[in-house]
């Protein structure tokens, strides 16, 4: 077994595996598991696949683009990925091959590892990791908390900027207020890992997302300023959490959400960001 996912609710806690070898599927929110959690515990850079190997993760739930190996065939959610610029293996930090690493952000403590990039001029700059999962509770999604923590290691002389967004088709993104974290200009004489964020999103759908469609989360990079080599980033603990309809549920966990309308469509996304670190 290879890392999972969580899916709980108020009334119900399971425990689900999603990174070892299984039957391919869309991971989804259900009636009675409105959550879904990436921990990344048992991630090994071993790339991506519908049906992933120990150490890999779920491409019908995780994909990355922006890698130079993928140049004229981007990848799509079911492919497999299992070498080179997809498949790094594990580190601590400090490497100069680009590509998606699983790195261990605990800087010598009990190891943590986490979804991790190299940028460099040919890989992830721009980039993007994509996260996908299916509403199948069987009524409107009306609104998604998402929550997440992003690590850097300011080891190099370039500024990165890592954003995150969202979407109901993939492809059109939505982000947020203060989305995103910017590596510093100029490397630090003495590199870690640094938590430069631990936060949460909140988006109302009206109308909801309806029984069978798919929620999109998106992390974004790009050069932001400096020359030279580039600032390493990780993500980790990723989890959405879905209001099925109980307006009372509702106004709670969006209380005090500030409201966007997006022009020329019926869409209204009310969203609320509580910053951390």
């Amino acid at each position: 077994m290879t890392g999972r996912r969580r899916c709980d609710s108020a009334l119900v806690c399971a425990v689900v595996w999603v990174l070892a070898a299984s039957a391919a599927g869309d991971v989804a929110f259900t009636a009675s598991d409105v959550a879904v959690e990436f921990d990344f515990d048992d991630f090994r850079g071993a790339g991506f696949a519908p049906r992933p190997a120990p150490g890999a993760l779920d491409s019908m739930a995780i994909i990355v683009t922006g890698l130079s190996d993928d140049a004229g065939s981007p990848m799509r959610f079911g492919d497999t990925r299992t070498g080179g610029d997809h498949a790094r293996g594990t580190s601590t930090g400090g490497e100069t091959i680009g590509g998606v690493y699983a790195f261990d952000v605990a800087n010598g403590g009990t190891p943590d590892p986490a979804l991790g990039v190299q940028p460099i001029a040919a890989d992830f700059t721009p980039g993007r990791f994509l996260f996908r999962v299916r509403n199948d509770t069987g009524t409107a999604i009306l609104a998604i908390v998402t929550s997440f923590r992003i690590y850097c290691r300011d080891d190099e002389g370039r500024s990165n900027r890592l954003l995150w967004e969202h979407s109901l088709d993939g492809v059109a993104f939505t982000g947020f207020a203060a989305d995103s974290v910017v590596s510093p200009v100029g490397p630090d004489p003495s590199p870690t890992w640094v938590l430069a964020r631990e936060t949460s999103v909140a988006a109302r759908f009206d109308p909801g997302i309806p029984p069978g469609a798919f929620y999109y989360f998106a992390f974004s990079s790009d050069d932001i300023a400096g020359s030279g080599s580039r600032d390493e980033f990780a993500i980790d603990d990723v989890r959405f959490v879905a209001t099925i309809p109980q307006p009372a549920t509702v106004g709670m966990v969006l209380l005090g959400a500030l409201c966007l309308r997006t022009r020329g469509s019926r869409l209204r996304m009310d969203m609320a960001e509580d910053q951390g670190v």
